[in-house]
């Protein structure tokens, strides 16, 4: 990400990708190996995130708040074929290749 950004140059490449514009980073991520599932999930550094959420909820040991609100558009699409980027390509792959795979 960092060499993709123009960013290893820089003296601390962290604090320089995080001052990158996030229209600059989607790109970047929507052209990434798609099969490396984990590779943009939360990273146990021990610090910040200091186990996995699972064992944290087993624990208790999460903040107690009343509620927990999130939203994504497009949570399902590492679980997709790969090589289908539009709503249209998705609606229309199980058409074009089971469907008609079962016909023919």
């Amino acid at each position: 990400m960092g060499r993709e950004t123009n960013c290893t140059e820089a003296a601390d490449t962290l604090q320089r990708l995080r001052e990158v514009p996030i229209e600059a980073l989607v790109p970047v991520i929507d052209r990434s190996d798609p099969g490396r599932l984990g590779a943009w999930q939360p990273v146990i550094d021990g610090d910040f995130v200091r186990e996995y959420g699972s064992l944290s909820v087993k624990n208790g040991d999460y903040p107690k708040l009343s509620l927990i609100i999130g939203t994504t558009s497009d949570e399902g699409a590492s679980f997709s074929k790969l090589g289908l980027n539009t709503t249209e390509q998705i609606f229309d792959y199980p058409v074009k290749q089971i469907l008609t795979a079962k016909i023919l």
